[in-house]
């Protein structure tokens, strides 16, 4: 097992890493959809709330031109460029 010196004590990688529990107040309509998606497709509510998270927190590929076309601000993670070609 790898260990790592955080603020003085040593802690696991693999501890480090672990996933974490977070709690969040979600509009009602938003949690009935997500028990209703969940149930359909046969996974927990926690789980499925974690998969889109996830997924919604990946890089997309999308070129700096569509986020003009879009009407993106900018401020989504993309390098500002004035390339229209890609």
């Amino acid at each position: 097992m790898s260990w790592i010196t955080l603020t003085g004590s040593a802690v696991s990688v693999q501890h480090l890493f672990a996933p974490k529990r977070v709690t969040i107040t979600l509009p009602y309509h938003v949690f009935t959809a997500l028990v209703a998606r969940a149930d359909r497709e046969g996974r927990s509510t926690s789980n499925l709330a974690a998969f889109l998270l996830e997924s919604s927190l990946a890089v997309p590929q999308v070129k700096p031109a569509d986020r003009r076309l879009r009407g993106d601000s900018g401020l989504s993670g993309y390098p500002l460029s004035d390339d229209l070609t890609g």
